[in-house]
């Protein structure tokens, strides 16, 4: 059966839909059956579209593409499109969301600089300094120790330091990246502190637009010398856009867009840029928008091409899950304002004793005190009221009023601040939210309490924790107003967490007031893993959630246990749990607050949490003091240590040695001018050592059948396997959809081609690299599975390339190009998508249609061995269907690096055609070339990307308006081509034959075969003569010595409880070691045993390791390694003062006095 050609609906524009791409690591989702493969969780579009409830309405339907011509089946309309030189994938690009960073080195002017810095330094000091991976920059420079003065005189001098502080900047601008500080930055604040020094932040600029949530801090004692350095900003960049091309207005409509809500205003609107975390700049704008009490957003919207950048919510929520109970009746004492015979629930005095002119409607002006009522409603507010002063009042109303008091009262009388931003804003909560709503949360301006459902929680204006909570939120925003996701959210969240238990002073639980479910609060600090969730208590348990609504905008709400643990640790935890000396809640509070309002900035994560409570707590109480060693005890307890190195990363493989060749179809009218007409024939040649471009003698063909048409090759790509003896095997479709093979033998000759499956059914084909497994699809329209065939075991399955889900709204419709990556693990393919409209389903023939690729990891079906399964995973989960992406193909000899063809219509009916390739270690995209050679813009051409051996170059298929011919595209080391700014080679593109070439496929004559295999520093652990009750450990190395990375999927130990380990499952990369320390506590007499089982996608996917352990009333034996250390890469001078260690995969540079410098990166193997 053959293919028709897809019609699309007609169809409005969609706009609202774009695309994030999220970055791979060719990691597998979750392991699928051959039928029920897994969803990808960070899917916005499917959000956009409506799978979380609700449809696309016509109004706003994808455009009228009935025409559109597509990369179809059996029939496909080839149109070209114009050339790339205005970066048509940008609109991919820049909305990347990216893993992982770019590994810059320390400059040479870094260098000098420091040295400089170091002379200034006194003998006995060190200058330290923790560099930012990303972009080279210092989040930490500490000059000295902090000098203790005079307030007064500090205050005094508070212009005069900030002198200082901009020398100090302009001095070391090479250190900083800075091209001009005094231009690159603007002073935000600047205050002074008890200890007698001044603190100045600054934002970074260009121009006169800041760089969103980018921010430097300048610290100086009172003897005006500056003492320390912190922040997180970027280079200087060069030559940005700041002029915008859009208007405000239309940014709001691509937000209205987005949110599928027309009826919308902007609170707030301002030019800014935005920095993707592979540090690319882009100027927006930054609007705010609360569609209702419970929803506020901030976008940052493209000022070229209104593409949103980003988005982010503006809600702060306490509980996540729904929940709630009655409240208590409490009588309390309070203010309240009244007017035409009514008491109003607002105080004027609070928390400013300015009394406005008229408090009711003076909502705007600073010092109230407003506690409304959203009457179980979701947008418009109403004053409680009552006509009576002493009786009458809502409950709930009293309740968040006496709360706000208290809170208020906590943080005027210990840390000396005036309401949430210090200059007496405004206290703002809103009772009766919505119906059953069992939730609080803090929206930027109110804080908000749901009524609860009566089962999980009761009414949440009942807990004093809750609104503490929420009204920290407020403060933190206006401070170091860290941004809500990933860890610098979990840091918002653990500091309102905090200081709930700082303001509630009597546990360590947070909402025990509200909650009626088991164990009778939300959250506790003293131990985590209580509570209404099982949250982290340290680092090894840390979730990389995705940064998503669903997946809790990074796992805010998740990981925030493991930072307020170390607070409660650090006031009482060391000393009840007997690990080290505590310091109280109230100096606790002192160091955690002083950290949030001087040294933390928007992006600040864990590690700059330690680092500033221990700057804050030196500040405080001195260096070498017990409070400073209480905050490095507690940090270290959550294993935020400070000194972790990067995480491993994929390994290329070696190249074999051998020729490559190129595998072709030929046109038999002699022209490639109708791709994907059935009236186009084509023969199969082979280009024998095409390093040396076209040589006649070098051509080989035709290799297929010649005599019947049936029997000749169909319009995909071929496939071939080099055997260990040279020859070569080539398999191609015929237009038959049979599958064929001829073999090209080491001394040029050819033989006769042959049928090799006769079953009408052969659509596409691949071939892995070893020749072990075919995979292969079939014609038929409605068949969503790729079918592989093991040669080795001689078995074969179907795996479904469908994710699972509702058909009616988002399924892969067919596979079609398809490519194995060198190790023969793991298949690339791409795939006609289909997203229904609510007027237009898929299921009904109809939808949005577009080409994307996904990722299949073989693996034995664990309960059937005549079967394989397959493990699905999407580089692109959230495509935007404005882009189709095919012909991918895996580099030559790693399994992290794509070639695709990227087809832009967001701009239709002018089409771009453009070939990249994307690496999965760093989240990079770079350009190659365009398939396109003339400016015509009326058809769409594939390039069909394919690696060289050596991964130096691609071959292309380059049309112009008559014919497409060969060409050889260089691949610099950044993987980049001519095309790219970022190109590094000399080399440039090449044409490898003077003839019509269509579908060629480059491979390398060598046979491969990549192992997999890991080893063990022993497989027999013994533990002897043990002492009962103590604990001794010992050390396993695995090793990857192999031709491949290896993942580990599963550490597991059974067998008797005195036992455990660290193990952590993750990659283990060609070429390096995991260590997993395990320990034996007996707690009684006798021998005792446990086995511990690696699971991996090693050759032998289970290894399994002996442990025995027998007890004496002896000293204990502690045989080898000792456990714990391991993996350190560097060496230094001197201990690491402080504690501070080093920001995960940041580079530590030390400056001693006599100029010395040490530099490197430590990584720890186990957790201990």
């Amino acid at each position: 059966m053959t293919r028709l050609p897809t019609l699309r609906c007609k169809l409005e524009r969609l706009c609202a839909l774009m695309l994030i791409v999220q970055i791979f690591l060719f990691v597998p989702v979750s392991l699928a059956s051959a039928t029920q493969p897994a969803l990808a969780l960070n899917d916005p579009l499917r959000q956009k579209i409506g799978l979380q409830g609700k449809t696309i309405s016509q109004a706003n339907a994808p455009p009228d593409r009935a025409n559109r011509p597509l990369k179809a089946s059996a029939k496909r309309y080839s149109v070209p499109a114009p050339a790339a030189s205005n970066d048509p994938f940008h609109a991919i690009r820049s909305e990347m969301l990216v893993a992982g960073a770019l590994k810059r080195r320390i400059t040479q002017e870094q260098r000098d600089n420091l040295l400089r810095l170091s002379a200034d330094a006194p003998d006995d000091q060190a200058v330290q300094v923790v560099f930012d991976k990303n972009n080279g920059t210092p989040l930490l420079l500490k000059t000295r120790r902090f000098l203790r003065g005079d307030k007064q005189l500090a205050t005094a001098a508070l212009s005069r330091n900030e002198s200082m502080a901009l020398q100090f900047l302009d001095a070391n601008k090479q250190l900083l990246k800075l091209k001009d500080p005094h231009t690159d930055l603007v002073l935000k604040k600047s205050w002074s502190d008890h200890q007698g020094a001044n603190h100045y932040k600054y934002q970074q600029m260009v121009g006169n637009i800041p760089v969103f949530g980018k921010q430097l801090m300048v610290h100086v004692d009172s003897s005006n010398t500056v003492y320390l350095l912190n922040g997180r900003f970027e280079p200087t960049p060069q030559d940005l856009q700041a002029i915008p091309e859009i208007t405000p207005t239309q940014a709001l409509e691509s937000v209205k867009l987005d949110l599928n809500i027309f009826d919308l205003s902007a609170d707030s609107v301002e030019l800014v840029f935005f920095t993707h975390t592979n540090g690319a700049m882009v100027l927006t704008y930054k609007l705010r928008v609360a569609p209702t009490l419970a929803e506020a957003w901030v976008y940052f919207v493209n000022t070229t091409d209104a593409k949103i950048v980003h988005r982010m919510t503006d809600i702060r929520n306490e509980v996540v899950r729904s929940g709630g109970f009655d409240l208590n009746a409490i009588y309390q004492m309070f203010n309240s304002w009244y007017q035409d015979n009514t008491y109003y629930l607002v105080d004027p005095t609070l928390p400013s004793t300015d009394i406005p002119v008229d408090p009711l409607y003076s909502i705007k002006s600073p010092g109230n005190t407003y506690i409304f009522s959203a009457n179980h409603g979701t947008s418009i507010l109403y004053h409680l009221n009552s006509s009576l002063r002493d009786s009458g009042w809502d409950a709930a109303g009293v309740s968040a009023m006496a709360h706000i008091n208290a809170t208020h009262a906590y943080y005027k009388n210990m840390l000396d601040r005036n309401g949430l931003d210090d200059s007496n804003k405004n206290y703002m909560a809103v009772v009766h939210y919505g119906y059953n709503y069992a939730n609080a949360f803090w929206n930027g301006k109110y804080i908000v309490f749901g009524d609860g459902d009566g089962r999980t929680l009761s009414n949440l204006a009942g807990a004093l924790d809750i609104a503490a909570h929420e009204l920290q939120h407020g403060i933190t925003q206006f401070t170091a107003d860290l941004v809500y996701e990933n860890q610098s959210g979990a840091l918002n969240e653990a500091y309102s967490d905090l200081f709930a238990a700082m303001v509630d002073d009597d546990d360590w639980t947070i909402g025990e007031e509200c909650t009626l479910a088991y164990p009778g609060y939300l959250r506790n600090l003293g131990d985590p893993a209580l509570g209404l969730k099982a949250l982290p208590t340290t680092m090894s348990a840390y979730k990389n959630l995705p940064n998503t609504q669903a997946g809790d905008w990074g796992g805010v709400h998740t990981n925030m246990s493991i930072a307020s643990h170390a607070g409660y640790l650090m006031a009482e935890g060391l000393r009840v749990k007997g690990i080290g000396t505590s310091i109280g809640r109230e100096k606790t509070a002192r160091i955690w607050y002083r950290a949030l309002t001087t040294y933390l900035t928007a992006y600040s994560q864990f590690n700059d949490a330690r680092m500033a409570t221990i700057q804050s707590a030196e500040d405080l109480y001195g260096a070498g003091t017990t409070e400073v060693a209480a905050v490095q005890a507690a940090w270290d307890a959550v294993e935020v240590y400070g000194n972790e190195g990067p995480s491993p990363t994929p390994e290329s493989g070696e190249t074999v040695a051998g020729d490559d060749l190129m595998l072709y179809l030929y046109p038999i009218d002699q022209t490639h001018d109708k791709p994907y007409d059935p009236s186009e024939h084509y023969h199969l040649y082979a280009l024998v050592d095409a390093t040396g471009g076209y040589v006649q003698a070098n051509d080989k063909g035709p290799l297929n059948d010649t005599i019947d048409v049936a029997n000749l090759p169909r319009y995909t790509k071929p496939a071939a396997y080099t055997t260990a003896n040279g020859d070569t095997l080539v398999l191609y479709a015929t237009e038959d959809f049979d599958l064929h093979r001829v073999w090209l033998y080491s001394d040029g000759s050819f033989g006769k081609s042959e049928e090799m499956l006769d079953t009408k059914d052969i659509f596409s084909i691949a071939l892995s690299p070893d020749g072990r497994y075919l995979a292969y699809t079939r014609p038929d329209d409605g068949d969503n599975h790729i079918y592989v065939h093991d040669f080795v075991e001689n078995r074969s399955g179907a795996v479904s390339i469908h994710a699972e889900g509702d058909d009616t709204f988002d399924k892969r419709i067919y596979a079609d190009s398809m490519a194995f990556d060198f190790t023969g693990k793991t298949l690339v393919f791409d795939a006609f998508n289909c997203v229904s409209t609510s007027d237009s389903l898929c299921t009904d023939g109809n939808g949005y249609r577009y080409w994307s690729i996904g990722l299949m990891t073989l693996a034995d079906d664990p309960d059937d061995k005549t079967a394989i399964m397959g493990t699905l995973s999407s580089p692109f989960p959230s495509q935007d269907p404005n882009y189709d992406v095919s012909y991918p193909a895996f580099a030559a000899n790693n399994s992290y690096v794509l070639a695709v063809d990227i087809t832009d219509y967001s701009n239709y009916p002018e089409i771009n055609a453009m070939v990249w390739t994307i690496n999965g270690t760093d989240g990079q995209s770079r350009q190659l070339t365009t398939p396109n050679l003339d400016n015509d813009k009326e058809r769409v051409v594939y390039g069909v990307p394919t690696f060289w051996g050596d991964d130096e170059a691609i071959t292309i298929q380059g049309f112009s308006s008559t014919n497409a011919r060969a060409y050889r595209v260089p691949v610099d080391h950044l993987w980049a081509g001519p095309a790219d700014p970022k190109y590094q080679d000399s080399d440039s593109i090449t044409v490898m034959n003077d003839y019509a070439v269509a579908m060629p496929l480059m491979h390398h004559q060598a046979a491969r075969s990549v192992a997999g295999e890991i080893t063990f520093s022993t497989l027999n652990l013994v533990f002897s003569g043990t002492t009962v009750g103590a604990e001794v450990t010992q050390d396993i190395t695995i090793s990857n010595d192999s031709d491949r990375d290896i993942r580990i999927q599963d550490i597991a130990l059974s067998g008797s409880e005195a036992f455990a380990h660290d193990g952590i499952n993750g990659l283990l990369a060609r070429g390096t070691q995991m260590i997993i320390t395990v320990s034996y506590l007996p707690a009684a007499a006798g021998a005792q045993s446990a086995i511990l089982s690696i699971t991996s996608d090693a050759d032998e996917p289970t290894s399994t390791i002996s442990i025995t352990g027998s007890t004496a009333t002896s000293t204990p034996s502690i045989g080898s390694g000792g456990g714990g250390g391991g993996g350190c890469m560097i060496s230094s001078l001197n201990p690491t003062p402080a504690g501070y260690g080093t920001i995960p995969g940041a580079v530590t540079v030390w400056i001693v006095a006599m100029g010395c410098m040490l530099i490197g990166f430590c990584r720890r193997a186990t957790k201990g």
